[in-house]
């Protein structure tokens, strides 16, 4: 998918997928928004602020990766109620508003 990147999964390791989390690198606010109102698909950012940048955890630590994953990850339904159908209902959702067709 052009602009959308997905979590790596290890050679030989199962991902439990309590949270699937993609980045979309342009304009994630915007990407959800389309996925919400062109698809009916709701999604979630869980960690919009990084920790170095919270006030209980403030530092002047210059973390450019960190602030910008913050900017770009964009968390899809993952709950055991999604059927199958659901799941590609998802899918093709991010594929059409990403640009790649459904």
């Amino acid at each position: 998918l052009t602009g959308v990147g997905v979590p790596p999964v290890a050679e030989g390791a199962v991902h439990v997928y309590h949270q699937y989390t993609i980045r979309v690198l342009e304009d994630r606010d915007g990407f959800a928004k389309a996925l919400l109102d062109e698809h009916g698909i709701g999604t979630g950012v869980y960690y919009p602020i990084p920790n170095h940048e919270l006030p209980s955890l403030r530092s002047e630590a210059d973390l450019p990766v960190t602030a910008q994953a913050a900017r770009e990850v964009l968390s899809l339904p993952v709950h055991p109620a999604l059927s199958d159908d659901d799941v590609e209902r998802v899918i093709a959702a991010v594929n059409a508003v990403a640009g790649a067709g459904a």
